[in-house]
C-alpha cells in the first residue's frame, strides 16, 4: 500500500497545462503516422470478414465468472461441462474482490489513502465484470 507522509501542496493549474502540453506533444508526434496510414484504414474499415462478428456482452452468468479456482483441479480429460474448453474455465479473475477487500481493510485498519490507481482499477474491473454480465443494447 501507499504511505503518504504528507501531502504535497495541489498545483490544479500546473498539472492540467503540463496535461495539456503533454497531450499536444503526442498528437503532434503522431500527426504524420496518422496521415500516412490513414487511407490504409479506410479501406481496412469498407472490408467484409467472413468470421467477423460483434458482441455486445451479457454472455457469461456470474457463478462461470467467479468460478475460475476451480481451474485447480482440471485436466485434458476433465473440463466442466459448461465450458467450450479448458482455458475459459481457468482463470483468477474471483480474487479481485478479496484483494479489494484486503485494501478497504488495510484502510481503516492504518488510517491509510488508497492510491487512485487502485480506485481505478476497481472501476474498471468492476464494469469489466458488469459487462461480462449484462447485454448491452445493440
Amino acid at each position: 500500500m501507499e504511505r503518504r507522509q504528507s501531502s504535497p501542496p495541489v498545483r490544479t493549474r500546473r498539472g492540467l497545462m503540463l496535461f495539456a502540453l503533454s497531450g499536444l506533444a503526442i498528437f503532434l508526434a503522431l500527426l504524420p503516422f496518422w496521415i500516412e496510414v490513414w487511407p490504409t484504414l479506410q479501406v481496412v474499415a469498407q472490408t467484409a470478414y467472413p468470421a467477423g462478428r460483434h458482441n455486445t456482452g451479457g454472455g457469461s452468468a456470474l457463478w462461470q465468472i467467479f468460478a475460475g479456482p476451480i481451474g485447480f483441479f482440471e485436466s485434458e480429460d476433465r473440463i466442466p461441462p459448461d465450458f467450450p474448453n479448458i482455458c475459459e474455465a481457468s482463470n483468477f479473475y474471483p480474487f479481485w474482490p478479496l484483494a479489494l477487500l484486503g485494501v478497504v481493510a488495510g484502510r481503516v485498519r492504518s488510517r491509510m489513502a488508497i492510491a487512485p490507481s487502485i480506485v481505478a482499477l476497481t472501476v474498471i474491473i468492476a464494469v469489466l465484470s458488469l459487462y461480462c454480465v449484462v447485454r448491452l443494447p445493440e
